[in-house]
């Protein structure tokens, strides 16, 4: 897969290609989209009017693997920038300990 990310306009567009044989990339996302389905994902329609997956299309099937790759990529980058967020808060706040107690230096240097 080859993906670029092109600045225009005050927008990043992501273009990602992923090139595979036919029934191979079919299958796969086919597959993956599935197990999101069983797994509660995408539009499941109503009590009165259910949608079952044989109702759904490509687009549709595209469209739960995308939503959820989306949402995880969204999820991970949030959690990685609370993670340093918290690293930093953490060195700021040893510092602040740091310098806030001293007993000054042995034998009288300063």
């Amino acid at each position: 897969m080859t993906a670029t990310i092109t600045v225009a306009n005050g927008n990043s567009i992501l273009n990602a290609v992923w090139k595979a044989a036919i029934p191979k990339m079919q299958m796969t996302i086919e597959h993956f989209a599935h197990g999101l389905w069983d797994r509660g994902r995408g539009d499941h329609g109503t009590e009165e009017e259910p949608i079952a997956w044989e109702d759904l299309n490509n687009q549709d099937k595209i469209n739960i693997w995308f939503d959820y790759v989306t949402m995880m990529t969204l999820n991970d980058a949030r959690a990685y920038g609370e993670k340093a967020a918290k690293e930093v808060a953490n060195d700021i706040e040893k510092i602040a300990v740091e310098t806030r107690y001293s007993l000054g230096e042995p034998n009288g240097a300063s």
